[in-house]
Order: structure tokens, then C-alpha cells, then sequence
């Protein structure tokens, strides 16, 4: 195998490498966390809190039809008990329970319409509950064939590493300084010829660099244009 062949092939393992370590990235943040699961949860926190605030409200508006209502029989047991003679205390008191009658009707339509929103927002938080316990159902179900991919990856990427070592061992330091080198600035570092032309940049090469990639001499050839290592 030429100079350019083995560092292709260190290319193909690196790779393979690169390709291991990304799904296992994935896998791993899968594991750790569910963005989607995380939003389903936001939403149904504020919905119960949705739920909080209208019972909230609907409690108070039952009280205050309670004390209104108190009121109002209070108001009814002084006006009809004898207790009050004078017609203008009389008077008084028949506008002040026609008062309160009125405010127990609006409050009590105040009311039903809290029942209604009330309905509502429970109807929403068991929906957004719902939804939260299938996707923890789906995790959970997907959880166990995530974890054994990701066994299988990282046995891979151990297999490709101690692949990559026994290659490079094959290889003489200063090909692998210029292979890394070259790879820190352009993917892929080593390719084949196009014609004649460089398969990276795609610029023709001179007759003298595509001469020395045919015969496969005993020096790397480079791209003059990118740099790139051309193999034949």
C-alpha cells in the first residue's frame, strides 16, 4: 500500500470515528434529556396553575354569594320580624335587601360563568397530562433500545480506535503530521485525482503533480493549489 493509500485509509477509520462519536453525542443527549417532553411538562405546570387561578376566583365568588346571601335573609328576617316600625326604616330596609338581591344575581352569573371557564381549564390540564404521560410512555419504551445502541456504538468506536492505532503505527510520523496538519483545514485532507484535476478543489493540477501521483513516487504529493494529500 502506497504513503497516499494509507493515509486514505486513516482517513476512511477517522471517519467512521467521526460518524461513531456524533450518533453516540446524540444517543447520550437523548438519554439525558427530552426537550419535547420538557415543553409538554412547561405546558401542563401552566395549566394547573391555570386551574389554581380560576378555582381561586370561583371560591371567592362563592363565598361572597354565601356572606350576600346571609345578608339578604338577614335583611328579610328584620324587615318581616316586627322589630321595625318606622315606614322609612321600612323603606330603607327594602332598598337596601333589593340591593343586595341584585348583587347575588349578578354575582351568582359571575359565578356560572367561572363553573364554565373552570370546566374549561380543567378539560386542558387533563388533555396536557395526558399528553405529557405518552411521551414519558414513548421515552421510556424507546429508552431501552437507546441504551443498547448506544453500547453498540461505543464498542464500535473502541474497535475503530484500536483500528486506527495498529494503522498509524504503520505510517511514519511525518505523513501523519502532515495528514493532521492538513485535516485541521480542509475535510477530507487526502482524495483522489478527477482527471487531472484535484478532487478537493477541483483546480487542474501541473503534469508534473499528476505524473507524481500516477507513478506513485516515494513522496506525498500535495495539491499546489489547496494542499490537500492526492492519492492516485
Amino acid at each position: 500500500m502506497s504513503r497516499s493509500e494509507s493515509l486514505l485509509d486513516l482517513q476512511r477509520i477517522d471517519e467512521r470515528i467521526s460518524h461513531l462519536g456524533s450518533e453516540a453525542a446524540s444517543l447520550q443527549a437523548t438519554l439525558a434529556g427530552d426537550p419535547e417532553l420538557d415543553s409538554l411538562r412547561s405546558a401542563e405546570s401552566k395549566r394547573a396553575a391555570e386551574v389554581a387561578a380560576v378555582s381561586a376566583k370561583a371560591s371567592a365568588v362563592e363565598k361572597e354569594v354565601a356572606e350576600l346571601t346571609k345578608k339578604a335573609q338577614q335583611i328579610t328576617r328584620k324587615l318581616y320580624d316586627g322589630s321595625v316600625h318606622n315606614p322609612v326604616d321600612l323603606l330603607t330596609l327594602q332598598r337596601e335587601l333589593t340591593g343586595v338581591q341584585e348583587r347575588v344575581s349578578a354575582t351568582s352569573d359571575g359565578m356560572l360563568e367561572l363553573m364554565e371557564e373552570t370546566e374549561a381549564a380543567e378539560a386542558a390540564l387533563l388533555s396536557a397530562r395526558e399528553a405529557v404521560s405518552s411521551r414519558e410512555a414513548d421515552r421510556e419504551a424507546a429508552e431501552g433500545t437507546h441504551r443498547s445502541r448506544l453500547a453498540d456504538v461505543e464498542a464500535a468506536i473502541a474497535e475503530a480506535t484500536v483500528e486506527r492505532s495498529d494503522r498509524v503505527a504503520d505510517i511514519t510520523p511525518s505523513d501523519i503530521a502532515i495528514y493532521t496538519r492538513v485535516a485541521a483545514k480542509h475535510t477530507p485532507a487526502v482524495v483522489r485525482m478527477a482527471g487531472d484535476s484535484c478532487a478537493g478543489c477541483h483546480l487542474p493540477l501541473s503534469p508534473k503533480e499528476t505524473h507524481a501521483v500516477r507513478t506513485e513516487t516515494e513522496e506525498l504529493v500535495q495539491c499546489s493549489n489547496c494542499d490537500r494529500i492526492l492519492a492516485p
